[in-house]
């Protein structure tokens, strides 16, 4: 399946904003511009948040296979009943 132009864009998009980020990174650290650090605490707290969005997200994507059924087993049950 070829990608389309619109797919090929994505990778070189990517690429130039994560290299503004990391460049803004830099100046802030150079500059002494921090407002806070990273550490260990802060670095678990986004894992933590992370894998509860990992669990409703899994809860949720169940609810969508159920409701890719729904139209095909109402049409079937129509067609029966006519």
């Amino acid at each position: 399946m070829p990608l389309s132009l619109k797919q090929l864009k994505i990778g070189p998009r990517t690429l130039v904003i994560v290299g503004l980020l990391i460049g803004l990174k830099f100046l802030i650290k150079e500059q002494n511009l921090e407002f806070f650090s990273l550490n260990a605490l802060f670095t678990s707290a986004i894992a933590g948040a992370i894998f509860i969005m990992g669990f409703l997200l899994a809860g949720i994507m169940t609810d969508y296979k159920e409701a890719e059924k729904i139209s095909a087993e109402i049409r079937s049950s129509l067609e029966i009943i006519h």
